[in-house]
């Protein structure tokens, strides 16, 4: 289960995200195939880049979203033999966040339970959005060490 803290930025991002940049979370098409609801790795790097001098690097960025996904805020989408497979950080530890052409999905999105954001709640999450970054920028190290260590 993710932290309050940190599901609370999760939305905060998603609920952003949707508000500034609704084309970034759609439908994905990739070897005949279609993946719901997904955004790719290294556009989720640019746009958090772009959002605020507080992530001043890829690997920082990177390192952010490593956060997310080790909480099951976001998670993987990839595929094996056609077949779509949820790579959950609980069930599958070895898989990292990539900025590459990876999809990912928010995990109220895989869920099926994501909603469209009122009016308010951009606003709201939009005056959060600094505080947010700024806490993710503090815990995005300790997700890069993490990273790095499990690497072979």
């Amino acid at each position: 289960m993710p932290s309050e803290k940190l599901s609370r930025a999760g939305y905060v991002l998603r609920t952003v995200l949707l508000s500034r940049a609704p084309h970034m979370i759609r439908d994905r098409k990739y070897h005949l195939r279609t993946y719901r609801r997904c955004m790719v790795g290294t556009e989720m790097v640019d746009w958090l880049l772009q959002q605020s001098p507080l992530v001043h690097s890829r690997n920082q960025a990177v390192g952010i979203w490593q956060a997310l996904l080790e909480e099951g805020i976001i998670v993987h989408v990839g595929h094996y033999g056609g077949v779509q497979l949820l790579f959950y950080f609980s069930v599958c530890r070895e898989h990292q966040f990539k900025d590459k052409y990876l999809f990912y999905r928010f995990h109220q999105d895989d869920q099926g339970i994501g909603t469209v954001p009122t009016h308010a709640d951009k606003k709201e999450c939009e005056e959060e959005l600094q505080d947010v970054l700024l806490t993710l920028a503090q815990i995005s190290p300790d997700a890069m060490m993490r990273m790095i260590l499990r690497k072979a």
